[in-house]
């Protein structure tokens, strides 16, 4: 039996290659994937590539590794998280220290996982987002 054809998506038609397209690409990526385990990493990942030649921003190169590192592993996203840093234009963003966590937790070392996850708690300004990174930490920690 062959495969079912993908379904319709208005992102079909889009010819156009500037930053809204790319962006428009990444959030069907995520809004059309069934669960989290299967969102499409690579082609999210492309679309950052792509994106972050149009538009290079720090965030734009953070969320790049977070991509990079689903689509091909943590040591990958580490590698584009260390040159997203490099400028210093995350500095002081606890996001990018989660993202490392986030990395870390995933190459197996969670203990230093726990640590950045509380470290970038102690930064945010957000009770929720506080709550959310401790509430990791500790389950790492366990």
């Amino acid at each position: 039996m062959p495969p079912s054809p993908r379904p319709w998506s208005p992102l079909d038609r889009v010819r156009h290659d500037g930053p809204y397209a790319w962006q428009a690409r990444i959030a069907a990526c995520h809004a059309t994937a069934a669960s989290a385990d299967d969102t499409d990493w690579s082609t999210i990942a492309g679309a950052y590539d792509a994106l972050a030649d149009l538009r290079p921003s720090p965030v734009i190169a953070l969320n790049r590794a977070v991509a990079h590192g689903y689509a091909y592993g943590p040591a990958a996203g580490l590698v584009l998280l260390d040159s997203a840093r490099a400028g210093g234009g995350l500095d002081g963003y606890p996001l990018a220290v989660a993202v490392q966590a986030d990395l870390v937790a995933r190459q197996g070392d969670r203990r230093r996982a726990a640590g950045l996850f509380r470290e970038a708690a102690a930064a945010v300004g957000s009770t929720a987002e506080r709550r959310a990174l401790l509430d990791r930490a500790d389950e790492l920690a366990r």
